[in-house]
């Protein structure tokens, strides 16, 4: 049996379920979830090995029009990856339907002569013969290579998706060893997860204000149980530094907490997680800024 592997896209809007679906279909949180949009900033690499060939999803930032430095870099990021994969997965909501930037894109990747395969998520929110026009709207007017429903969370579609995906990769050899379920490693993945918790916590324009930067990493030692990690949440003006503390440092206690308990199943370790908040004034204005924070261009 001929072996395959190669590059699979997920694009789409913000919110429509992007990573949800990276993670089902991985079968681990490499791509956190809040219910506000454009959580995602960076490419994010998950890798699923099967017996027939390894896919490797790239999940991307939802589709917007730019309006700061960190949101250029953003859909700079989604260029890199339309160029570098071998496969398009494109995600339309099955409540919204096909919008106006959903057609733009959906255009042109159709344009560059890949197989695309579009996906429509949160199928559980809709009724079927809603699904099947849209399903119907989408083979007129796009002609992918095949289209599917999905309900992540519940797991309905996914093994069909992996079915479609493994039909129409490349031949090639596995990139990563079998047991590699990313290339983050829990160093980034436990900033991520801070970001997480704090984007679902925080209210109005905070959580697109920070960043996340990590200070220590340290495992335990031999005779410890406990994995010491240190991190700063940075945000842009003074007023919400106030917002992330909290009154009496309730919010950034309850930040703490939710991300330490993430973070503990995640490494199977003890966690102690020191954070403070410091404000670094327009950071996601300043290109400079953004390369000092890790947000650097892949190319």
């Amino acid at each position: 049996m001929t072996y395959k592997s190669g590059y699979v896209a997920l694009l789409g809007r913000p919110n429509v379920g992007k990573s949800t679906l990276m993670n089902a279909l991985v079968g681990e949180p490499v791509a956190i979830v809040t219910s506000k949009p454009q959580t995602t900033r960076n490419k994010i690499l998950g890798i699923k090995t099967l017996p027939q060939g390894q896919i490797l999803f790239l999940d991307t930032p939802g589709l917007h029009k730019p309006h700061r430095e960190l949101n250029e870099y953003m859909m700079k990021t989604v260029e890199h990856v339309v160029a570098d994969a071998d496969i398009f997965v494109y995600v339309i909501e099955a409540t919204r339907g096909i919008l106006d930037e959903d057609r733009d894109m959906l255009t042109r990747l159709r344009s560059i002569k890949k197989p695309l395969v579009i996906v429509i998520s949160k199928a559980d929110l809709a009724g079927l013969s809603e699904i099947n026009e849209l399903s119907k709207l989408c083979v007129q007017d796009f002609q992918p290579v095949d289209i599917l429903s999905t309900n992540a969370l519940a797991r309905r579609g996914i093994e069909k998706l992996e079915e479609i995906l493994l039909q129409v990769l490349p031949e090639g050899p596995p990139y990563y060893a079998k047991d590699i379920f990313t290339d983050q490693n829990y160093r980034d993945l436990a900033c991520e997860i801070i970001r997480e918790k704090a984007f679902e916590l925080l209210r109005q324009e905070v959580p697109y204000s920070l960043v996340v930067s990590l200070e220590d990493y340290r495992e335990p030692r031999e005779g410890e149980k406990v994995t010491r990690i240190e991190a700063t949440i940075v945000v842009e003006r003074e007023s919400q530094k106030g917002i992330v503390i909290g009154v009496g440092g309730l919010m950034i206690k309850k930040i703490g907490e939710k991300a330490r308990k993430k973070i503990e199943d995640l490494i199977g370790s003890r966690v102690f997680l020191g954070l403070k908040v410091i404000v670094d004034k327009d950071w996601s204005h300043s290109e400079a800024k953004l390369k000092k924070y890790g947000y650097i261009s892949s190319r």
